[in-house]
C-alpha cells in the first residue's frame, strides 16, 4: 500500500506542461473566471486541489457560493478554503453555510484555493456518484458538487478557462468542453496545450458540466457527421466497442426524433460502481452524459437510461430559459415526459421490445395514485395526453408535435404556463382543464385513461384488479445497513416474515413492479432463510395495457407507432 501511494505521488508530481496561460481579452460584457486543477497525495489520501480566479466587482465585495448540496445529497468534500492574495479577505456570511463574503480592493483580482476529497467510507455505490468522485487513478466531478464560484446569474454570458495541466501525464482528460489524450498537441506545441480549455457561453453551462480525468479508455465515433467520445474505465462483461454502439444507437434515436444533430462535440463517461448487480445512474450535463453502472449487469439494462439522459439535451435544455423556482412546478414535465419518451423512442428504434414498454407503463399506472415521483406522474400524464391528441386530431397529431413546438418556442421562458399553452392547442376545453389539474398534482388514473392502440395497434387497455408497489419496509436503508429495517406491521413484508434487525444477505426485487415476486435471504443465525412475497400495497380496478394474443416482434405482427 505504501509503495502504491509513493508511485501515485510520483505520478502526480510529473505534470505534463507548465501552468496554462490564457490570453486576456477585454470582455466588458462577459465575466472571466479561471479554474485550475491538480491532484496530489496527502497521507495516503488523494486530494484534488482547485484554484478559482476572477476579477472582483467594483464595490469591493463579492459573494461566493460553496457546493454543499446536490441531487439531494449533502456534500462534505471541501476543505482548506483560503485566499492567495494579500489584501483579500474571506469571511462567513450571516446565517448561511453555503456562501462566503470576499472583500477586496475595488475591481481587484481574486484568487481562492481549496481542496476536494472523497467524503464517504465503504464501497462506491449509488448515490455517492453525486459527491466528488476522487480516487488515486481518476476523478469525476461536476460544477454543482465541486466548483466554488462567484455569484453569477445562471444565464449571464461568461468566458471560463480550465487549466488541467496539473494532472498526471498518463491521464485522459474528458470534460463537457473537450477531450485530451495527450498533454500536448501532436507537434509538441505547449501554446496549443489541449489540457487548457476555454468555454464561452451562459454560466449555467459551466455549473451544469461534468469534468473527468484519469485512467479512462477512449472510443471516438460519430452520430451522423457529429463527433462523440466515450471515456470508459473498469472491467465489464461487454466490450468498449459494444458500449460505443449502444451510445450511438440511443443518442442517435433521440437526434432522429428531434431532427436535430447540432452537437459539435458530445461526451459519454462510463465508470463502474463497486456493486456487481442492480445499481446504476445516468445523468445529463452540458454536452455530456455520465453513466455509473454495476459491473456484471448486461449492457441492454442501460439502453433506457441512455435514451432518457440523451432526451434531456432537448427537454429542458433547448426549451428556453427557466425562471428560478420553476423546476419545482414542472418537474413532472422534465422527468416524466422524458421517462415516457425514453421507452417510446427506444421502441421505435428497435432497441427495446414492445413488451418492455407495456410493463413499464403498467407499473406507473398502478403506482401513480400513491406516488409523489415526478417521473411516475409525468409519464402517466404524457401517456394520456398523447392518446387524447391522437384521438382528437384523428391521428394527424401526437404528443411529438407538442415537444417539437416547445423547442421551436425556446425564445419564451420555460414555465408551467408555456407548457400548458403549447399542449392546449391540440386539446378540447374539457381536456385542457384535466391537464391543468394533473399538472398541479391532481392525478386521477381513472380520468387520465390511455387509449387503446396509441403505442402500437396491438396494445389494448382494460380495467384490471391491480396493486401499487409496496415493499413493506425500508428497502434502501436495509441494503445500506445489510440488515432489515423499517418493517411496517401492516405491510406485506411483515406478513411474509421479515422483521427489523434480521441480517440481510441477499435480495431480488424489481422496484416498482408489484406483480413480480420479491425474494430476500436473511441469516439470523448459522442457517440462511429465504422469504418471498408480492410487494403489493393499495389495490383496485386500474387501467392496464395488454399485448394482443399471438404478438410476435420477430414476425412483425404489431406495427410500430410513429
Amino acid at each position: 500500500m505504501l509503495r502504491a501511494a509513493l508511485l501515485l505521488s510520483a505520478s502526480f508530481a510529473r505534470h505534463a506542461v507548465a501552468q496554462c496561460t490564457f490570453a486576456q481579452f477585454p470582455t466588458p460584457a462577459r465575466r472571466v473566471v479561471i479554474y485550475r486543477f491538480a491532484p496530489r497525495m496527502v497521507a495516503d489520501t488523494t486530494l484534488l486541489g482547485v484554484t478559482v480566479e476572477f476579477r472582483g466587482n467594483r464595490s469591493g465585495v463579492d459573494t461566493i457560493e460553496i457546493p454543499e448540496r446536490w441531487a439531494g445529497e449533502r456534500i462534505r468534500a471541501l476543505s482548506n478554503l483560503r485566499v492567495l492574495d494579500e489584501g483579500v479577505e474571506i469571511e462567513e456570511a450571516d446565517g448561511s453555510t453555503d456562501t462566503r463574503i470576499v472583500r477586496h480592493a475595488p475591481s481587484a483580482p481574486v484568487r481562492l484555493a481549496y481542496d476536494l476529497r472523497k467524503d464517504w467510507t465503504g464501497d462506491f455505490d449509488h448515490p455517492y456518484e453525486f459527491h466528488p468522485v476522487i480516487f488515486g487513478d481518476y476523478v469525476e466531478i461536476t460544477g454543482d458538487n465541486s466548483l466554488v464560484q462567484p455569484r453569477i446569474d445562471a444565464y449571464a454570458p461568461v468566458m471560463v478557462h480550465f487549466d488541467w495541466s496539473g494532472i498526471p501525464e498518463s491521464w485522459i482528460l474528458a470534460t463537457s468542453f473537450g477531450t485530451a489524450e495527450r498533454a500536448l498537441d501532436e507537434a509538441g506545441d505547449q501554446r496549443r496545450n489541449n489540457r487548457c480549455q476555454t468555454f464561452t457561453g451562459p454560466w449555467r453551462s459551466v455549473v451544469d458540466a461534468v469534468y473527468a480525468a484519469g485512467t479512462f479508455r477512449v472510443q471516438r465515433f460519430a452520430i451522423g457527421r457529429r463527433p462523440v467520445v466515450l471515456a470508459i474505465r473498469g472491467t465489464w462483461t461487454y466490450s468498449d466497442s459494444a458500449v460505443a454502439k449502444a451510445v450511438q444507437a440511443a443518442l442517435g434515436a433521440n437526434r432522429e426524433f428531434w431532427h436535430d444533430d447540432n452537437f459539435p462535440y458530445f461526451l459519454v463517461t462510463w465508470a463502474p460502481f463497486d456493486r456487481d448487480h442492480g445499481s446504476a445512474d445516468g445523468t445529463a450535463f452540458t454536452n455530456a452524459v455520465w453513466m455509473f453502472a454495476s459491473r456484471l449487469d448486461s449492457l441492454s439494462t442501460w439502453l433506457g437510461t441512455l435514451t432518457h439522459e440523451g432526451f434531456h439535451a432537448w427537454n429542458p435544455r433547448r426549451m428556453g430559459r427557466e425562471p428560478d423556482g420553476e423546476e419545482r412546478r414542472i418537474g413532472w414535465f422534465h422527468e416524466g415526459f422524458t421517462a415516457y419518451y425514453q421507452d417510446v423512442i427506444a421502441y421505435r428504434a428497435g432497441l427495446i421490445p414492445l413488451s418492455e414498454v407495456v410493463a413499464n407503463t403498467n407499473r406507473d399506472l398502478r403506482n401513480v395514485t400513491a406516488s409523489t415521483s415526478p417521473y411516475t406522474r409525468g409519464r402517466v400524464i404524457a401517456l394520456w395526453l398523447d392518446g387524447e391528441i391522437r384521438a382528437q386530431s384523428k391521428g394527424k397529431r401526437s404528443l411529438d408535435d407538442v415537444m417539437h413546438a416547445m423547442v421551436r418556442g425556446a425564445d419564451r421562458p420555460l414555465t408551467l404556463e408555456t407548457i400548458l399553452e403549447t399542449a392546449n392547442r391540440y386539446l378540447s376545453p374539457k381536456d385542457r382543464s384535466v391537464l391543468r389539474r394533473a399538472a398541479g398534482g391532481d392525478v386521477d388514473v381513472n380520468t387520465l385513461l390511455p387509449k387503446a392502440g396509441q403505442l402500437a395497434p396491438c396494445v389494448s387497455v382494460t380495467l384490471d384488479s391491480a396493486w401499487a408497489f409496496d415493499a413493506g419496509f425500508d428497502f434502501k436503508g436495509s441494503i445500506d445497513a445489510h440488515r432489515v429495517t423499517g418493517v411496517r406491521p401492516d405491510g406485506p413484508a411483515h406478513a411474509a416474515g421479515l422483521r427489523d434487525g434480521q441480517p440481510l444477505v441477499g435480495w431480488s426485487i424489481d422496484n416498482g413492479h408489484s406483480e413480480i415476486l420479491a425474494r430476500f435471504t436473511i441469516q439470523p443465525d448459522s442457517a440462511r432463510q429465504r422469504i418471498s412475497y408480492y410487494p403489493r400495497g393499495a389495490g383496485g380496478l386500474l387501467p392496464q395495457l395488454h399485448l394482443a394474443d399471438g404478438y410476435s416482434p420477430a414476425a412483425g405482427v404489431c406495427g410500430v407507432r410513429r
